[in-house]
C-alpha cells in the first residue's frame, strides 16, 4: 500500500466504509472499543464509496447504469488502477465485485490489510 498513498493520477484509493467512518466518527457504541487503538479518518487521497450506496432499499445491487454514475461522480475511470478497502475487507469485497463483474473495470484490487492494518500504523504513517 505504501506505493499507493500519494500515487500519481490514474491510481484511485476507494474507502468503502460509511461516511462517518471515513470522516473519523464512530457510529455505534461498539465501534469505540474496537477502534481505540486505531487512527481515525481515512487513507490520504482516498475517496469515499460506502458499500451500502451500491444497494437499493431491498438490499439488492443497483443496476450498472446507477453504479457507473456513482463511480463517474467520484472520478473513477476504467483506465485507473483502483484499490478498494474497508475495515476488514467485507464491504470492499462487494464494491470490488460491482466494479469488476458488473462494470467490467480491468484493474481493481482489494487492500488486504484494510483499515484494520493501516489505521493501526499510527505514528509510523504520519512520519512517512
Amino acid at each position: 500500500l505504501g506505493g499507493l498513498v500519494g500515487a500519481p493520477p490514474g491510481t484511485a484509493l476507494v474507502d468503502c466504509r460509511t461516511r462517518g467512518e471515513f470522516a473519523g466518527r464512530a457510529e455505534h457504541p461498539y465501534d469505540a472499543p474496537t477502534d481505540r487503538h486505531r487512527m481515525t479518518g481515512h487513507i490520504p487521497g482516498a475517496v469515499n464509496l460506502p458499500a451500502e450506496d451500491l444497494l437499493d432499499r431491498a438490499g439488492l445491487l443497483l443496476d450498472t447504469v446507477h453504479i457507473g454514475r456513482i463511480c463517474a461522480q467520484l472520478g473513477l475511470a476504467a483506465t485507473d488502477q483502483i484499490v478498494v478497502y474497508c475495515g476488514v475487507n467485507d464491504r470492499s469485497a462487494l464494491v470490488w465485485f460491482a466494479l469488476t463483474q458488473l462494470l467490467g473495470l480491468p484493474d481493481v484490487r482489494c487492500y488486504q490489510g484494510a483499515w484494520a492494518e493501516y489505521g493501526s500504523l499510527g505514528d509510523s504513517v504520519a512520519a512517512s
